[in-house]
């Protein structure tokens, strides 16, 4: 890569985004400028350094904090706190188009149109900005969000349009009984690796901040302008899915039914993972127990053989279907049609449930239950939107799934649904899965651009003289 290992000040860049805060509750509030000025200087008091709640960055704790707080703005957002129209227009289209306006190519699409989205949040012109405030607890997140909320409301800054609150679950599970937040890109920052041991590529910063070199070889996604706004900045597709539990147990019942097999089986060839997170091809018949050696190892796996790795050479898909959520996904080392794609779509994710837990023994409670989801990356369009559209809702990496949509988030109909489980290299004998409805719904969806700690400041002040420390400047080609 032509950057090698950049250097980077992480004080000046949001910290969710190259880090996990891991923190158990979560309150994104949704908002419109109602105050222009007021607006500007109540985001640069928070970047500020000041007394009051701060923005956080990427810097490394001496203690972790109680609470943790970022800050994103849409495209409609940006424009009411009067950034100037040659700025605006130097943001790529899928981002000025927002999520309403790119619904349909990522799968948004009858009862998850965004007519059909909740708490106002199908009208671009009530979704401005989104504060995310993070708690150990709830009462620590609901702590800062009540101050944040009095505080604005008292100079008249912003008016909430919508408030979404979510809560981790024991086993860090989601409602659909997996364990969650296991694969994420690893990346290589200031000589330090982040995340856990991985087969796949390191990622480079690029692919997800922008003004580095992207997973594209060569390729650096444009910087909006002017570089103090956009360098350093990401993309945030952030989502509210709910899911229809009830659904999905029954999916599993009725299929383990028809062809006599165990229902955690099903569930684990429709993800690719057990739902303790073992990966199908570390433990094709049974879901091994975590040892700290397992919980280490749960993301070195691949599809295919590499010499040093013991995988199995699994293009059949015979132990991971290749149409499971995770090989859908993120195809890792497949022989897929798209050639250069494998690794080009590597998508941070900090994703939280909301609802209460699943209790099966009392099941259609009536209970919206659902996960709160941020999807960060460099282009929305050719990592967000890609992987949905190439990936999820048409199978396009590969013949033998096109068509055919993730049972877990596609978008379904009864008519339609298909899913196939090989049980050996005859496709003949694939068990066929069909006849479901779609799983997951969007309820709520916003696109976001999450800016760096030195950009918040120029939001606040348009270029003025900034007398932080903050320093980091493009890197030189």
């Amino acid at each position: 890569m032509g950057n090698g290992d950049p250097r980077i000040d992480l004080h000046d860049i949001q910290g969710n985004i190259l880090r996990g805060y891991a923190m158990g509750s979560v309150r994104h509030l949704v908002v419109t400028v109602s105050d222009v000025a007021a607006a500007r200087r109540f985001l640069g008091e928070l970047a500020s350094g000041g007394s009051g709640p701060q923005l956080t960055s990427a810097a490394p704790w001496g203690e972790k904090p109680r609470t943790c707080l970022n800050v994103g703005a849409t495209f409609t957002g940006l424009r009411a706190l009067g950034v100037p129209k040659a700025s605006l227009d130097s943001f790529p289209g899928e981002f000025r188009e927002g999520a309403v306006g790119r619904a349909a190519k990522v799968g948004d699409i009858g009862a998850s149109e965004p007519a059909k989205w909740r708490q106002n949040m199908g009208d671009p012109d009530k979704v401005h900005l989104m504060w995310s405030a993070y708690g150990a607890s709830p009462a620590d997140r609901d702590d800062l969000s009540d101050q944040l909320e009095r505080t604005w409301t008292e100079r008249g800054a912003f008016t909430v349009t919508a408030r979404f609150d979510g809560e981790s679950l024991p086993n860090d599970e989601v409602h659909f009984g997996y364990r969650d937040g296991i694969s994420q890109p690893r990346f290589k920052v200031n000589g330090e690796f982040s995340g856990k041991k991985d087969s796949q590529p390191v990622a480079p910063v690029g692919s997800v901040l922008l003004g580095y070199e992207s997973s594209f070889p060569g390729l650096r996604w444009n910087v909006p302008e002017p570089s103090s706004l956009g360098f350093n900045g990401t993309f945030n597709a952030f989502r509210v899915l709910e899911q229809d539990v009830d659904a999905f147990e029954d999916l599993l019942r009725t299929t383990a039914a028809e062809h006599h097999v165990d229902p955690e089986w099903v569930a684990a060839k429709l993800m690719g993972r057990w739902r303790n997170g073992v990966p199908l091809t570390m433990s094709p018949a049974q879901p091994m127990e975590i040892t700290p050696e397992i919980e280490d190892n749960l993301n070195d796996f691949d599809y295919l053989q590499v010499n040093d790795h013991p995988y199995p050479d699994d293009y059949a898909g015979t132990v991971c279907p290749v149409g499971s959520h995770v090989r859908r996904t993120n195809p890792r080392g497949s022989r897929i049609m798209q050639r250069t794609a494998n690794h080009t779509r590597r998508l941070v994710r900090r994703s939280i449930p909301y609802g209460k837990r699943y209790d099966p023994a009392r099941p259609r409670d009536g209970v919206a239950r659902g996960l709160l989801g941020c999807f960060m990356c460099s282009s929305l369009m050719s990592q967000f939107e890609a992987m949905m559209y190439d990936w999820v809702n048409l199978g396009l990496q590969d013949p033998r799934i096109t068509g055919t949509n993730d049972v877990i988030i596609g978008a379904n109909t009864l008519r339609a649904s298909r899913f196939e489980i090989p049980v050996d290299e005859d496709p003949s004998h694939n068990l066929v899965v069909s006849g479901f409805s779609r799983l997951t719904e969007t309820i709520a969806a916003a696109y976001y651009f999450v800016p760096s700690l030195p950009a918040v400041r120029h939001l606040a002040g348009f270029g003025e003289a900034d007398s932080s420390s903050g320093t980091s400047r493009p890197p030189t080609r």
